[in-house]
């Protein structure tokens, strides 16, 4: 019993945040962005299926290598490809590494008035492999998103604004999922960026019972909100550096915990 609920809190891999959030705002025709990361995850604990926090009995820690690509094809299209590289420490059961399941998409923009857009989403998950404990579903699935951005003044500076809201399914085992991402930002200094975020993944399968393929590290139920605040500066022209933190806050069937990451972001 306890190597399977071992193997459930191994979801806490879908913790892992990234510099990259989604935006309504598309690049000027013919951008390029480019978005390079790291992150760091651990947990001790982790969330059941009915949402009580239970020990882990052991460390768990993810490092993953993050890869974002986005081209702005003309004035309302853009396409982006993101893959990465996860690192899996886990004393009871096993270490691993691999390539997870890349994704590609692309973005329509319906509406662009000064200060706000929306823009519609289609990605693309398709599998690298077969299934990798801890990495990688290994099965394709899609999702459609919906954004919403803005920009405000505020005091002596400016900032901005993204929501969105999306379904993501999965042809295979896993849950399908409903995502909800707001986040905000605010030019602090002329080269400084403050960004705060909150995201939830409400999976619909999270009160299954069956344990059965839970050694699978994305769990096929999982629900997550998680907190997130990042630093954004401007070293160079359209050059950023990205520093930030994580905090898992609620979930099912997934990782407690938090962790760090760093990148950055270049358009030209």
């Amino acid at each position: 019993m306890l190597r399977c609920l071992l193997w459930v809190f191994l979801v806490g891999v879908l913790c892992s945040a990234a510099p990259h959030h989604t935006t309504a705002f598309l690049g000027a025709p013919g951008q390029v962005e480019i978005v390079p990361s790291v992150s760091y995850y651990s947990a001790h604990s982790f969330w059941n299926s009915k949402g009580r926090r239970l020990p882990a009995y052991e460390n768990f820690r993810k490092e993953n290598a993050q890869l974002y690509l986005e081209y702005a094809v003309n004035q309302h299209n853009s396409l982006w490809v993101q893959g990465k590289y996860e690192r899996v420490h886990e004393a009871l059961n096993h270490e691993g590494q691999a390539f997870g399941d890349p994704e590609l998409g692309w973005k329509h923009q319906f509406y662009l008035c000064r200060d706000t857009a929306l823009t519609g989403q289609i990605t693309a998950i398709l599998p690298y492999n077969r299934q990798k404990p801890s990495i990688r579903y290994g099965c394709a699935g899609a999702e459609a998103t919906i954004i919403y951005s803005s920009l405000f003044n505020f005091w002596y500076s400016s900032g901005w604004y993204d929501l969105s809201a999306g379904y993501r399914y999965y042809f295979g085992s896993p849950s399908d999922i409903i995502r909800g991402e707001a986040a905000i930002g605010y030019l602090l200094l002329p080269n400084l960026v403050i960004l705060a975020e909150g995201k939830l993944d409400y999976g619909m399968n999270a009160k299954r019972k069956s344990f059965k393929d839970n050694y699978l590290a994305y769990n096929r139920g999982y629900r997550l909100a998680q907190g997130q605040a990042e630093l954004r500066w401007e070293v160079f022209s359209q050059s950023w550096i990205i520093l930030g933190i994580f905090q898992n806050i609620w979930g099912r069937n997934v990782g407690t915990g938090g962790g760090g990451y760093g990148g950055a972001w270049i358009t030209f």
